[in-house]
């Protein structure tokens, strides 16, 4: 029975995980969509450019970041700030391919 609880949490973890990265990536998707147009229109302005260029290279680090989140079939954590813990994404997470 204990078993079958564990088992039942772990499918509840990636239920949510799941979930959690698809809406994520709906409004990442827009915002890098929006700093990819502002960057083909090449604006003169050297600051409008960087601060598109840097929109667009964290979005991307959110999107990998949310492709891992989505991956997250168990719950393992690790120590934090004092006696925090958060997931710890390299054991939750299903490998790749």
């Amino acid at each position: 029975q204990q078993k079958l609880a564990v088992s039942e949490k772990q499918a509840l973890i990636a239920e949510l995980a799941g979930t959690a990265a698809h809406e994520l990536n709906q409004p990442l998707t827009s915002v890098s969509g929006y700093a990819e147009l502002i960057l083909r229109r090449d604006p003169p302005d050297p600051m409008v450019r960087k601060a598109a260029q840097v929109i667009l290279e964290q979005a991307g680090r959110m999107a990998k970041l949310v492709q891992r989140v989505g991956r997250v079939t168990r719950f393992e954590t690790k120590a934090y700030v004092g006696s925090t813990r958060i997931l710890d994404l390299d054991a939750s997470e299903e490998p790749e391919g």
